[in-house]
């Protein structure tokens, strides 16, 4: 991914790929628990707590690096 603002360049893993493209069909924005249920293999959601840490970890690097920033409100 190439980041305008920085001039870098950012090479994603497979999952962080998955995430950047949810995030980017997702106009409004989306929660890390929606991220989570969306990406995960389980559509019920009942196993979502490891992959709520797992998305959480890649939106705290996507934010540490500007490519993408929280919702504050």
């Amino acid at each position: 991914m190439f980041n305008q603002q920085t001039g870098s360049t950012h090479l994603l893993g497979e999952f962080a790929g998955e995430v950047l493209r949810h995030l980017v069909a997702d106009q409004a924005g989306a929660t890390v628990a929606a991220l989570a249920v969306e990406l995960s293999d389980d559509p019920s959601g009942v196993d979502a707590a490891g992959w709520t840490a797992a998305v959480a970890e890649v939106l705290s690097d996507f934010a540490r690096r500007g490519l993408a920033q929280p919702d504050m409100s």
